[in-house]
This record gives C-alpha cells, sequence and structure tokens, in this order.
C-alpha cells in the first residue's frame, strides 16, 4: 500500500499537484457540508442565551450597561413568540434581579445639587434603569400565556414593587423644580443630568404595568395592591404638571432653562398618555368591585377628570414638541374619556 502511495506522488507532475490540492479542497470542504450551523429557533435560543448570561454575569456597572444594551438590541422586535421564548430562558427574571439591584443603588443618592461627582453617578444610575425598564417592555410583548406565568412567577411577588418605586421616583423628581428654583431665577441645569432618562423609565415602566394591566388575572391585584398604592402612583402621574401651562415665566429664568421647562412639559405629557393607557385597561372588562375600587379611591376621579379637561397651553419656541404634546394630550384625553 505504501508502495503504491509513493508511486502515485512520483507521477504526479506539477499540474497533477495542483489538482490533487483541489481535490482535496473539495473534499474539505464537502466535509464541512456535513456540520450544521445554527440556524432559525435554535440561532435565537443560542443568541437569547447568551445575553441573558451577559445580563446575570455582569458585575461592574460598565458591563451592566453594555449587557443591557445588547439586550436592548435583540429585544428589539415585535415576534410574539420569540418574546415568550425569551421569556421562557429568564430574560424577565435577570432584569428583574438587575432592576432591584439598580434602584437599592439610586435610593443611596441624595439630590445635592453642589456635587458633581454625585450629578454623574446619580445619572449613570438612572441610564441603567431606564435600559431595564426598556428591556422589560420589550419581551412583555410576549403571547398573552407567557405573561401570565411570568405575572405569577415574579411579576406579583417583585417587579411590581419595584415598578412602583420607579413611578415613585419620578413623581418626586418631577415636583423638585416647582420648589423655589424658578422663583429664586437659579439655574436648573443641574437637574438635566437625571430627568430625561428617570422621565424614559417611567414610561416604559408604565408600559410593563399595562402589559399586566390587560391581564384578568392581574386587574384585581393591581387595583388594590397595598391598599390602592399603585392607583396613588398612576393618579399622581396623571395630574397636570406646573410645567403643562407655561405661557409665562419670570425674566429671572435663564432661557436654557425655559427650554428645558418645556422638555419637561412634553414629557409630562407622555407619560400622561401612558398612565391613561393603563387606566383604560384596568377598567376593560373589569369587574364591578374593581371598577367601584377605582371610582372610590381618593383623588382619582378628580385626576383624571383635571387630566382630561387639560387646557393646552402655548409655551416659547414653538416648534414639532408643542405638535407632541397636543398629541399625546388629545390621546390621553381619548383615553380618559372611555375610563370615565
Amino acid at each position: 500500500m505504501a508502495q503504491h502511495l509513493q508511486l502515485c506522488k512520483l507521477n504526479l507532475g506539477e499540474g497533477d499537484d495542483r489538482m490533487a490540492g483541489g481535490a482535496h479542497h473539495n473534499i474539505s470542504y464537502a466535509m464541512t457540508q456535513h456540520i450544521q450551523q445554527p440556524q432559525g429557533a435554535e440561532l435565537v435560543t443560542i443568541q437569547a442565551r447568551q445575553v441573558i448570561e451577559g445580563i446575570n454575569h455582569a458585575v461592574t456597572r460598565t458591563q451592566r450597561l453594555a449587557a443591557l444594551k445588547n439586550a436592548t438590541r435583540l429585544f428589539h422586535h415585535k415576534d410574539e413568540r420569540i418574546h415568550s421564548h425569551e421569556i421562557e430562558l429568564g430574560a424577565a427574571n435577570a432584569l428583574c434581579l438587575k432592576l432591584g439591584y439598580a434602584l437599592s443603588q439610586t435610593n443611596r443618592c441624595t439630590f445635592d445639587l453642589e456635587d458633581a461627582s454625585i450629578e454623574n453617578d446619580y445619572s449613570e444610575q438612572w441610564r441603567e434603569v431606564s435600559m431595564i425598564c426598556t428591556a422589560l417592555a420589550m419581551i412583555y410583548g410576549c403571547s398573552t400565556e407567557c405573561r401570565k406565568r411570568s405575572f405569577d412567577e415574579i411579576g406579583k411577588g417583585e417587579l411590581i414593587p419595584l415598578l412602583e418605586q420607579v413611578m415613585q421616583s419620578y413623581i418626586r423628581i418631577r415636583s423638585y423644580p416647582r420648589s423655589n428654583r424658578v422663583e429664586n431665577g437659579d439655574s436648573m441645569a443641574p437637574l438635566e443630568w437625571n430627568y430625561d432618562e428617570v422621565a424614559n423609565a417611567v414610561v416604559r415602566c408604565t408600559q410593563v404595568v399595562r402589559s399586566f394591566a390587560k391581564l384578568d388575572i392581574a386587574k384585581s391585584f393591581l387595583i388594590r395592591y397595598k391598599q390602592g398604592s399603585i392607583l396613588r402612583r398612576l393618579s399622581d402621574l396623571i395630574l397636570p404638571d406646573a410645567n403643562d401651562s407655561c405661557t409665562e415665566l419670570p425674566d429671572t429664568v435663564k432661557k436654557r432653562d425655559k427650554i428645558w421647562l418645556k422638555l419637561q412639559r412634553i414629557v409630562t405629557a407622555r407619560v400622561r398618555m401612558e398612565v391613561s393607557c393603563v387606566l383604560k385597561d384596568l377598567t376593560f372588562r373589569a369587574s364591578d368591585d374593581d371598577k367601584v375600587a377605582i371610582a372610590d379611591h381618593e383623588g382619582m376621579v378628580d385626576a383624571i377628570v383635571k387630566a382630561a379637561t387639560l387646557e393646552l397651553g402655548v409655551c416659547e419656541h414653538t416648534d414639532e414638541g408643542d405638535h407632541h404634546f397636543e398629541s399625546d394630550t388629545n390621546k390621553s384625553r381619548e383615553y380618559l374619556a372611555a375610563v370615565l
């Protein structure tokens, strides 16, 4: 056999050598065809597991933000079946765990406007909370049955309490600039570092609450949670903000702060619209007892009426932002009319 191979080798010329090489390449190519590459559902599973493992194993803030960025990229789709699969693989559990940790860090910060280090730290912490809430809002575009299972597993005992904290934090921050900074003519620039991220977090947070509010098994729980605690937050969020009618501001208020106040005005309109959606879904097909509980909740009807009859003010720097404010406000009126 060895002699036969040796003879074959000796009989190969230059051209034959190239042919032999080509044959070897063809054999190698043929062998690779038998090694199946992950495709379809298998590929989705691999990618989802990698992202979820990245979230679970992230320790430092840099690692956590990078893992959350990957998550929001992967979860940014509208395929109900894939979202259900992502939740089955543990995406909601991983995000819920990280949300609890992130909120524990934000609660350690105070509103020390003179401390630049706290300013930067607070902004980073709320960026993390915002990204987590965004990822949660995405994956809860899953099937109704999957959402029900997730609500029973982590929604009742873990996620809803955390989402309430997000809403409570936004309410506290939103009210802060109205205290005395405008009246004193001081610049509100230090407040810019947290407001955008907190506002986005509460918008995404209410979207998650709304995904649960659509469930028959969750309506009563949300309405009666901690003696109406969720209703209290929703009532506070839907009330018109002081900046909703900003036709005039004191001359002492700096131009950049007027623009910032207008931004806040647009964002509060967006938040109000999302909360209106939650209330509409809570009342839809709810039991008579649950509807009465909403109506009897202190300040709820008054807040709904005020928000539904909100008159639009005209701010300086009229632009596309005013259009968004008007659009969101009109949608809120429509949804709240359905509640009433």
